[in-house]
Order: C-alpha cells, then sequence, then structure tokens
C-alpha cells in the first residue's frame, strides 16, 4: 500500500522545495523526515548527506524512512568507516548517514565536492556558534563562507527543539539561512537582554523587537504543533520502522510464544 502524506506534511514539503536553506521544526510525530524526503524528490536532489546523532542512525531511521517515503531511487550507506565514504565519494552510493562526530571528522575530505543536499537532523547539534562542530559544518561566522554545508545546493535543518536552552542559540541557523545578517554580538544585543547565570549568559527576547525575531523566523523556517493542528488527542498511529541489526533473538520469542506478535498488534 502507498503511503500518503497529510494535508500539513504536504504543505509543509512544499514549504520546504520552495527554498534553498529552510528548517523544518515541527513539533514530534508530525513526521518531519517524510516532509524532507518529499521535498528532496520535489526538487530531484538524489546525492547528499544526512547528519544525525548516533542513535538516529544505530536505529535505522533514515534508512527506513527513505525506504519508506522517497520516489527516487537512492543508494544508502551508513558513514561507519572511511571506506564507506570512499564510497560515497567515488559515487557508488547516494546517501551517506554521519553522526556530527564523524562529519566534523570528515569535512576537510568532503569540502569541494558538490553535493546535492545536506540535512542537518537534531540540528540543535549545531547552536553553539564557537563549537568545532559548528564551524566545521556552518563556517566560523555561520555564514556559510567556507564549511562543509556551503559545497551543497540544499541544506534543511530538522528538530522539534530547535534551542530548547537559550533563544539566541537560534543565531546559527538564522545566520546560514539568511534569517539575519547581523553578528551574534548584534543579534543578541539587538533581540535580546542578558543576565549571567551560574556557568553562562541566559537571554530573554526584548518585548519590542519580539515580533521582528519572529518574523525573521518564519521566513525561512516552518513549525506547526499537535495542538495546532487539531492532534492533540489523536489516537495512537501504527507503522513500521525498520531497525539494523540481527533479529534473530527476536524471531526466537515469537516461535516460542504464538499468537504473541497478534497480541501486541491488537493492543
Amino acid at each position: 500500500m502507498e503511503l500518503v502524506l497529510d494535508d500539513y506534511q504536504v504543505a509543509g514539503a512544499n514549504f520546504i522545495a520552495s527554498r534553498d536553506r529552510v528548517g523544518l521544526f515541527d513539533e514530534v510525530r508530525l513526521g518531519k523526515s517524510a516532509q524532507v524526503i518529499t521535498a528532496l524528490d520535489q526538487k530531484r536532489l538524489k546525492r547528499g548527506i544526512v547528519i544525525a546523532g548516533a542513535g538516529a542512525h544505530d536505529a535505522g531511521v533514515w534508512r527506513s524512512e527513505f525506504k519508506k517515503w522517497g520516489k527516487l531511487p537512492r543508494k544508502i550507506i551508513r558513514g561507519s568507516s572511511i571506506d564507506d565514504l570512499n564510497l560515497w565519494l567515488r559515487g557508488r552510493v547516494d546517501v551517506i548517514l554521519l553522526t556530527y562526530t564523524m562529519a566534523t571528522k570528515w569535512a576537510k575530505k568532503i569540502e569541494g565536492d558538490l553535493i546535492d543536499f545536506i540535512v542537518f537532523d537534531e540540528c540543535k547539534a549545531l547552536k553553539s556558534a564557537a563549537s568545532q562542530r559548528t564551524r566545521a559544518m556552518l563556517s566560523t561566522h555561520c555564514d556559510g563562507e567556507h564549511g562543509l554545508a556551503r559545497w551543497a545546493a540544499f541544506v534543511a535543518f530538522v528538530d522539534g527543539t530547535p534551542c530548547p536552552n537559550d533563544p539566541c542559540d537560534i543565531w546559527p541557523f538564522l545566520r546560514f539561512t539568511r534569517g539575519t545578517a547581523l553578528s551574534l554580538r548584534h543579534f543578541t544585543d539587538r533581540y535580546f537582554t542578558s543576565r549571567m547565570g551560574a556557568f553562562s549568559s541566559r537571554h530573554t527576547p526584548r518585548p519590542g523587537f519580539a515580533k521582528e525575531l519572529q518574523q525573521a523566523i518564519e521566513a525561512v523556517s516552518i513549525r506547526r504543533t499537535n495542538a495546532s493542528l487539531g492532534r492533540a488527542n489523536q489516537p495512537v498511529r501504527l507503522s513500521t520502522l525498520a531497525i539494523d541489526g540481527d533479529t534473530r533473538e527476536i524471531a526466537e520469542i515469537l516461535r516460542a510464544h504464538p499468537g504473541l506478535e497478534a497480541s501486541i498488534l491488537a493492543a
């Protein structure tokens, strides 16, 4: 059976496909990966990199999502070793799945190679403009003048909570997507008041500039919540998720307990 996107997912995919640098910040359970993959198909982008946390790649999440939602044929490999990277660099596979650690380590090897797309999943990993990781991906000033992301024709930032600890953490994303031309210092001075916490400064949006900041973010990103879509009390929906790894132990448990699989699905 062919999977069909919900209307809000179609709208999200269209928004993403209309831009070259974009953020998708929908709440959890709203199908962000399906929207991104659909947008990649719309733009006919085949060769790229998906960078995410180790947990997502260990579970095979993006591999499974490409299989479910992708319409373009793509050979996908998880970048676990330099041999995997070389296969991708030589064009033997289309998409390489990297952790942020591996992407930072291999950035210089990849730079100079034109890429159709880069997806930064769990992009809060790039919230610190001073971190080695952020500089390797977005450049020292997060403007894309240097760094890995400048080699991609399309870049998507994906996260349900892009700046969970401090609203000022949105600057690297805004700077790279051209949502602001301000340096970090001028951005902070214009939009926030600061106070020192135990370990770092904490920022609060200035009331007179909050709307302006919100408009800057909305110009280059889209965010919906379950409540805004009327899905706050939606029933649980089941879907398949392919998990990488040895499944023999699970198969043996199901054989030893006839009817267990049906009982799980019924529950």
